[in-house]
């Protein structure tokens, strides 16, 4: 049980440690460039030219509909 838990505090300190270099190179080198990637942060990164709002904002908006599709 013990070790279920361990497993489990690591998998998700790594999870978060993905998120934030993913994060960065966004913020770093994707935005700033105005490269467009395929994917939700590709669409997100054109909205966000189009619209004004953050990437940020665009690539949560458009994940959680696909979170649903994929939750059922």
């Amino acid at each position: 049980m013990k070790k279920n838990v361990r497993r489990w505090i690591v998998d998700i300190l790594i999870m978060t440690a993905a998120a934030a270099i993913y994060s960065l190179g966004v913020h770093f080198f994707i935005s700033p460039n105005n490269i467009a990637p395929g994917g939700v942060t590709g669409i997100s990164v054109i909205l966000a030219q189009f619209f004004g709002w953050g990437i940020g904002t665009y690539i949560l908006l458009l994940n959680i509909p696909l979170i649903i599709i994929g939750f059922f």
